[in-house]
């Protein structure tokens, strides 16, 4: 009876660590895009499709003081809707100095969709594209959206 019981548990807890996600399950693998203006050029626009639980990351880089505006659209006729794809602007590398962090001021963490703001020091950035933690839907459809980033 007691070897029962044993292996009883033994099943219990190898069933509940079976499914609990490993890192590598969890993990969001983001593919990574450079945003270069050319010469003259104060605004670019990215068309592009996020998959379900991805995140596309856009670098560039800008100087400080520089005004920056963000702003996302979801085109056509998708079931999606806005804030169903958001995007975070953060600073590459250390907090940007007077703060605690990396993001940009205004930016609010959770994700925006459209956004204004000023570079406050000159370096690289990043724009992170994804279906928000706090939503009411999971996607298993890829999302079609245009990013248009303008630096002036």
């Amino acid at each position: 009876m007691r070897s029962n019981a044993f292996v009883g548990w033994t099943l219990v807890i190898s069933i509940v660590l079976g499914s609990i996600p490993t890192s590598g399950q969890i993990a969001r693998s983001p593919s990574h895009r450079q945003i270069r203006f050319k010469e003259g050029q104060t605004t670019v626009q990215v068309r592009a499709v996020l998959k379900p639980e991805t995140d596309q990351v856009y670098r560039f880089r800008a100087r400080a003081g520089q005004n920056i505006h963000v702003h996302l659209v979801l085109p056509g006729k998708q079931k999606a809707r806005p804030w169903d794809v958001v995007f975070v602007v953060q600073h590459i590398g250390n907090h940007i100095p007077g703060t605690n962090t990396q993001i940009l001021e205004g930016v609010n963490p959770h994700g925006e969709i459209n956004w204004l703001g000023k570079i406050p020091v000159d370096g690289d950035y990043e724009i992170w594209v994804s279906n928000p933690e706090i939503s009411d839907r999971f996607y298993t459809r890829p999302i079609r959206y245009i990013l248009e980033v303008s630096i002036n």
